[in-house]
């Protein structure tokens, strides 16, 4: 079993002291019950203050260590810090994590950031050494690091900083309103690492605590957001080892997350000179919960040909009629899923490709894409390559319509040549079962209109009144 390292950052300054204080009441039975309960798991404390404290300290840290009492005694005995002025050093704390702790290759890597502030930007003064804090959660996130954003009560420029990270690297950005509810926050992520059931076998517990009073607040939307399946990173990890590693062929990841009115969902291409990276969005799964007769709209933000950003319908789906549906599209550049209509949540899952070539491929691989993917009249037929690649990446687990829905697929000629850094649309199905329209996106991204047999006239993708299922023949 991978072992589990979670580094814990504690801001120290006046304003977070009550924070560290409310974790050492209950430190010993922290650490006991993770080491009992997680196999494996590894912890690491640093606190920080200001660059100002120098007198007191800007950082202190305790690498990882499987000596329980010294876990202990570094939370109890270090010092709080004051603080100068708003913003604090996280961006020294970010490099502190990277370079100095001592991460294995292979563990699960978790970094919970707990604070009520944002970082210095690279320009200010006290910031030396111009550190760029979202170079370094950029770089945390590409080595696989999972970060959990604990704010202690809400206010724009932390908030934003919170949420970048987290973003960046998968996580999850948790707001509380005090510090009482500290301790379980942190035995929750934890517990969420090793995984769901885990994590449901703390709830029950900490709410037989809590009875017969209701669960605090807090508690109750960090159990709401720890529950869900975990956000993909905007920024996907890099393998670190030789970038010969993937060469000549196609190697596909799992990809998938949850959309919400809140929560958009964003995939970016990384910055890799050895490999082309895509998005195959597959399958779309209305969650059951969903609003009966509600209609659920994904709308699709990306680039196209023209290099200009544009939002088209995705997909429609219907609360309590349509619970899984077949997509079928791909992207080469950054896309945001958002919901234009609906409360869902909708959740997407797919494959992220990573293409490699050798340099004399290269040249030609624009060129070759290209035609592969323009060409009209026949459905696209995957590679062996990358066939074998999807397999890989689900395991055998292939996408299966639900009753009543296929996938189908069709191409339009175009004499226009798509880039590799382009995004190009395959065929795309309308989700309504009677009409089993079919929406065809051109390079240029215009829309086609879907036109029914029977009526000679055109349906949108935002029909207030869907007709009722009926059998397909």
């Amino acid at each position: 079993m991978a072992s589990i390292q979670v580094a814990i950052s504690f801001d120290t300054t006046g304003s977070m002291a009550k924070a560290l204080a409310e974790v050492r009441k209950r430190i010993s039975e922290m650490i006991r019950r993770l080491k009992t309960d997680i196999p494996g798991v590894n912890l690491s404390v640093i606190a920080h203050g200001d660059y100002c404290d120098e007198d007191i300290y800007v950082t202190k840290h305790l690498d990882f260590s499987d000596d329980d009492d010294r876990l202990v005694d570094f939370v109890n005995n270090v010092q709080d810090t004051h603080g100068g002025d708003a913003p604090e050093c996280y961006e020294l704390v970010l490099r502190l994590v990277r370079t100095k702790l001592t991460w294995k290759r292979k563990a699960q890597k978790i970094l919970i950031v707990i604070g009520d502030s944002y970082p210095h930007p690279p320009t200010d003064p006290q910031n030396k050494d111009n550190i760029d804090w979202r170079k370094e959660a950029r770089l945390l996130a590409e080595i696989g690091m999972r970060i959990y954003g604990v704010q202690i009560n809400s206010n724009p420029p932390s908030t934003d900083f919170f949420r970048t990270i987290t973003q960046m690297s998968g996580g999850c950005h948790l707001e509380l309103s005090e510090f009482s509810t500290l301790s379980d926050v942190i035995l929750a992520i934890c517990y969420r690492s090793k995984g769901t059931d885990a994590l449901k076998g703390l709830e029950r517990e900490v709410r037989e605590r809590y009875a017969p009073k209701p669960l605090h607040e807090d508690l109750e939307a960090v159990f709401t957001v720890l529950h869900q399946p975990h956000a993909v990173p905007t920024v996907p990890a890099k393998h670190k080892e030789s970038p010969q590693l993937y060469k000549g062929k196609h190697t596909a990841f799992f990809w998938g997350g949850q959309i919400t009115p809140s929560h958009p969902l964003t995939w970016e291409e990384p910055e890799d000179e050895h490999r082309v990276h895509r998005l195959k969005v597959t399958l779309a799964v209305l969650n059951p919960t969903a609003e009966q007769v509600e209609v659920n709209v994904v709308e699709v933000e990306t680039t196209d040909i023209n290099g200009q950003r544009v939002k088209q319908p995705l997909v429609k789906m219907v609360g309590g009629r349509d619970s899984t549906i077949s997509v079928g599209v791909s992207f080469n550049s950054k896309v945001t899923f958002s919901l234009a209509r609906g409360t869902g949540p909708v959740y997407l899952s797919g494959q992220h490709v990573a293409e490699a070539l050798s340099e004399d491929q290269s040249e030609d691989k624009d060129e070759t894409e290209a035609c592969l993917e323009s060409s009209g009249g026949d459905e696209s037929i995957p590679s062996s390559d990358e066939t074998e690649a999807c397999l890989e990446a689900s395991e055998g687990d292939e996408s299966i319509p639900s009753s009543g829905e296929s996938l189908s697929s069709s191409s339009k000629k175009t004499n226009q040549t798509l880039t590799s850094r382009s995004m190009f649309w395959r065929a795309l199905t309308e989700t309504d079962p009677v009409e089993r329209s079919l929406r065809a996106f051109e390079p240029s991204f215009r829309v086609h209109g879907t036109r029914r047999a029977s009526e000679g006239a055109d349906r949108s993708l935002f029909q207030e009144n869907p007709r009722p299922e009926c059998k397909q023949s």
